[in-house]
C-alpha cells in the first residue's frame, strides 16, 4: 500500500458544470483536486495549490488558457507543473498554439473519461521518472 500523498490536479474551466464534473471524477480516482473558474483565479491557484498537473481550457474569460500556460511556464515557482489543454477548438492550429505556449498534452472536448485518466497518468509517470 502506497503512502505517497495524492497527486494534485488544478482544473481551470469557466463552464462550472464541466469543472465540477471533472473535479468529482478525479476526486473519485484519488486525486487532490482544486477548481478555478477563470484564468486569474487559475493563476493564483497554481501558486497557492502547487499542482502536479493542470487541466486548462483554452477559452477562459480574462486571461485565456494559452496566456495562463505561458505565465505558469515563465514563473520558476510554477514552471514544473504538467499542463493539459482541453478545448472544443480542435483544429491543428489550436493544437500547435497550445504546444507553442508550453502545454504538455491536448485533449479535445468532449473527451472520453479514459483519455483524461491516461493523459494525467502519462504526465505523472513522466514527472516521476525525471
Amino acid at each position: 500500500m502506497s503512502t505517497d500523498p495524492p497527486a494534485k490536479v488544478l482544473v481551470v474551466e469557466d463552464t462550472e458544470d464541466t469543472a465540477d464534473f471533472v473535479k468529482l471524477l478525479l476526486s473519485a480516482e484519488g486525486y487532490d483536486v482544486h477548481v478555478a473558474y477563470n484564468g486569474e483565479d487559475g493563476l493564483r491557484a497554481v501558486r497557492d495549490f502547487a499542482p502536479d498537473v493542470m487541466l486548462v481550457d483554452i477559452q477562459l474569460p480574462g486571461i485565456d488558457g494559452l496566456e495562463l500556460t505561458r505565465r505558469v511556464r515563465a514563473d520558476p515557482a510554477t514552471a514544473d507543473a504538467a499542463i493539459i489543454v482541453f478545448t472544443a477548438f480542435v483544429q491543428e492550429e489550436d493544437r500547435r498554439r497550445a504546444f507553442d505556449a508550453g502545454c504538455d498534452g491536448f485533449i479535445p472536448k468532449p473527451f472520453p473519461v479514459q483519455t483524461l485518466r491516461d493523459e494525467i497518468q502519462r504526465l505523472l509517470d513522466a514527472r516521476r521518472s525525471r
